[in-house]
């Protein structure tokens, strides 16, 4: 009985583990984050700092290096991801 119990709870776990991962979300690479150019890319892409044309003003609230956003329009034309697990009007 507890033979056949471990192997199917192994796999009920995996199934639900599996079944929480979005492939829009990717795994983070804490070792290797990639080069300087590569993560300054990814934070302009996906900028995760509070935009000021989008409620009052922070102050302090970007560092030094991402003081200005990008504008509305450069904002709105950026890439969406393309995928199955994209549902949504753009499409």
């Amino acid at each position: 009985m507890n033979r056949n119990l471990f192997p199917t709870a192994g796999a009920c776990l995996l199934l639900l583990f599996a079944i929480g991962c979005s492939p829009t979300i990717r795994m983070p690479k804490l070792l290797h984050p990639g080069t300087a150019a590569y993560q300054r890319y990814n934070a302009e892409l996906f900028d995760p700092y509070p935009q000021n044309d989008m409620g009052p003003k922070i102050d302090g609230g970007r560092p030094i290096d991402y003081q200005y956003p990008i504008n509305q329009v450069e904002r709105a034309r950026q890439p969406m991801p393309v995928g199955p697990w994209r549902m949504g009007s753009r499409y």
